[in-house]
């Protein structure tokens, strides 16, 4: 599995989101927001999910990618991945971006809380990471180095986003996610990870703001998060990324020669 198989995959899942998309209007349902999202990702990540693991076949098992991982770790991967969002959503902020943008993402959150929560914090990471972390660098490891596979893996969701704003925590999210499925050899970190990195940028940021004393106003004109919560997002990351490599045992996922297929280096 290859580059080029992965963009093909960024193009077999738009070309549904369309499909999708058409079919709706036809049916006359006239969704928004996040209600469009989750219907798009009901008929997209499916199709998605099965491409990808076919062409990955041979490198996988569900035994290892739902495998367990420590308990402090898994506790201190997500404190890491709250403190990372924040500092990507800082470093997405020196993107300038109009006001039009910024209007179409606050449609997107749009709608019901249950659904935006369904579609960003439970849906979205557990078809992603089943696509990017499992089946798709799993493919990529059985023909190139761990480091290529972990990079071309980051870039291909990053693009996967289509925006640079998201791009930017796409990248580094990638390589974070990457990281701790290569270390833990299971997807529950990165799914947990994901979560929270989504939670956290599309549902808790308001009210994390408000704790620190920030009114509604100066939230929404706010273009840059405080220094003190940066510095705290920057401790809180660093401690738990600290704790998760101390606590994970090591698999040799990340080892696997290329050409050979991680199932084979994974088992027992």
């Amino acid at each position: 599995m290859g580059v080029w198989h992965g963009i093909g995959l960024l193009v077999l899942f738009y070309a549904c989101v369309l499909v999708a998309g058409v079919a709706a209007g036809a049916a006359g349902m006239r969704l928004e927001g996040s209600g469009f999202i989750l219907l798009s990702q009901a008929v997209a990540w499916p199709v998605t999910v099965w491409a990808t693991a076919r062409l990955a076949k041979g490198t996988w098992r569900w035994s290892e990618l739902l495998a367990p991982v420590p308990g402090v770790a898994a506790v201190a991967f997500v404190f890491a991945s709250a403190g990372i969002a924040l500092l990507c959503v800082a470093l997405a902020g020196l993107i300038p971006m109009p006001e039009e943008i910024r209007k179409g993402f606050e449609k997107a959150l749009a709608g019901d809380p249950l659904t935006v929560f369904l579609t960003l914090v439970i849906v979205a990471p557990i078809a992603e990471e089943l696509c990017f972390r499992g089946f798709l660098l799993r493919g990529l490891l059985a023909r190139s180095s761990a480091a290529k596979a972990v990079a071309s893996s980051s870039v291909l969701f990053a693009v996967f986003h289509l925006n640079p704003w998201q791009a930017v925590t796409g990248v580094v999210t990638g390589v974070l996610f990457a990281w701790a499925a290569l270390r833990s050899g299971s997807l529950v970190l990165p799914v947990l990870g994901h979560m929270t990195v989504n939670g956290t940028v599309s549902i808790l940021l308001g009210p994390i703001l408000g704790l620190l004393g920030h009114s509604e106003a100066e939230v929404e004109a706010m273009t840059s998060l405080p220094g003190g919560l940066m510095a705290g997002a920057s401790v809180v990351a660093a401690a738990g990324l600290l704790v998760a490599a101390k606590t994970l045992p090591r698999t040799p996922l990340g080892e696997v020669a290329p050409g050979s297929g991680p199932s084979g280096s994974v088992a027992g």
